[in-house]
C-alpha cells in the first residue's frame, strides 16, 4: 500500500497515541480527585468535575489548539455503547442524543435510558 506524500503515517500514529496517553492520564487524575468519569472516547471525556474551575485542570482547559473545551454541562446521562448515548442538559429544554444507527428521532432518551438500565452492561452516569 502506497500514500500520498504529504501523509506521513508515523507522525500521524505518534499523534494519536499520545492523544490516548493523554486523556488516560486525565482520566486517572479525575479519578484521583474524588470525580467520576462516566464515559471516554477517543477525543473526549464526560465527568461530573467542572475542571475549569478546579485548580489541578484548569490550566489543561481552554479555547487554545492543544487544550480540552468544555462543550457543555448536563444534570444527567445514559451511555449504552460507544456512538448510543443521551444527556439531559442543565435546561429541561436541552437533550442531546449520539444515536449512530438510527434516524433522527426515531429514538428519544427514554428509550436510550431503557437499553442503558436494562441492558448486560449498565453505563448510567448522573451529576451530582
Amino acid at each position: 500500500m502506497s500514500y500520498p506524500p504529504e501523509l506521513n503515517v508515523a507522525i500521524a500514529a505518534q499523534i494519536t497515541a499520545q492523544s490516548r496517553v493523554l486523556i488516560r492520564t486525565l482520566i486517572h487524575e479525575i479519578i484521583n480527585q474524588g470525580g467520576v468519569v462516566a464515559y471516554s472516547a477517543t477525543d473526549s471525556v464526560y465527568t461530573n468535575l467542572n475542571l475549569a474551575e478546579m485548580e489541578n485542570f484548569k490550566h489543561l482547559v481552554g479555547p487554545e489548539l492543544g487544550k480540552f473545551k468544555l462543550e457543555r454541562s448536563f444534570k444527567e446521562g445514559c451511555w449504552v455503547r460507544g456512538g448510543l448515548y443521551a444527556l439531559k442538559g442543565c435546561s429541561d429544554r436541552e437533550l442531546i442524543l449520539k444515536h449512530g444507527g438510527y434516524n433522527r428521532g426515531d429514538i428519544s432518551y427514554e428509550d436510550v435510558r431503557n437499553l442503558a438500565l436494562k441492558g448486560e452492561t449498565i453505563n448510567r452516569f448522573k451529576a451530582t
